[in-house]
């Protein structure tokens, strides 16, 4: 049985002009998804464009972008990513997002929607989303570049909450700047308000012209008016 509208649960809505429909299932191969916060005047996350299936017995959505490079919303923290599978544990209340096939080789990014963050983006090979609490946890990070420098995660891991309010990090690195490489900075503690606003300590190692070294507690690690870190 076929159908065109939209499927509507208290979760979500699933609408496609062209559904199929199996017991206890719905696929389309051109749908769009949208997800709900537990306020329902909001939204958690949005996608379009999307080939899919919705299994009810199982409580499991799966779903990818039929148009490479396409964003999907997570409305809810003012973050966008175009990795290209999804996977939707209903009962969990999970989403994970991955890169797969129909990325089409293209790099795998999030972008910051709140306008205060200077469009801070970072590449991002996975992310789990949860429906709980709203947090969207990304992983395999390989860098974040913030103003002229670039921030190394110790683990690669980046935990983002509402209205992109990201979770303070701890012994990171810090290189400075990206192109010519000066300064490294280490044990890195860090918020980072946005692509040029950070505050945060660190270590830094002193060598004199005999090649001793010693190192230095920098108190207070920001960018400045020029946008140098």
């Amino acid at each position: 049985m076929k159908g065109d509208g939209t499927l509507a649960w208290d979760l979500a809505r699933f609408t496609s002009k062209e559904m199929v429909f199996a017991p206890q299932k719905a696929m389309a191969n051109v749908a769009n998804l949208t997800i709900f916060a537990a306020d329902s005047t909001k939204i958690a996350f949005q996608t379009s464009n999307i080939n899919g299936s919705m299994d009810f017995s199982k409580r499991i959505g799966t779903f990818a972008t039929n148009d490479p490079g396409a964003m999907t919303q997570f409305a809810y923290n003012n973050f966008e990513t175009n990795l290209s599978d999804y996977r939707w544990d209903m009962d969990k209340k999970i989403i994970t997002a991955k890169v797969g096939p129909s990325l089409g080789g293209i790099e795998p990014m999030f972008v910051s929607t709140n306008k205060l963050q200077d469009s801070l983006s970072f590449q991002g090979q996975r992310a789990d989303y949860s429906l709980v609490d709203y947090t969207l946890k990304v992983q395999q990070i390989p860098y974040i570049d913030l103003a002229d420098s670039r921030l190394f995660l110790k683990d690669g891991k980046l935990t983002i909450r509402e209205n992109a309010n990201i979770d303070a990090i701890d012994s990171a690195k810090i290189i400075a700047d990206v192109d010519n490489k000066f300064h490294e900075i280490y044990k890195v503690k860090l918020k980072i308000f946005g692509k040029n606003k950070v505050r945060g300590s660190g270590f830094y190692q002193y060598v004199n012209y005999k090649g001793d070294r010693q190192e230095f507690f920098l108190d207070s690690v920001f960018v400045n008016k020029e946008k140098h870190m």
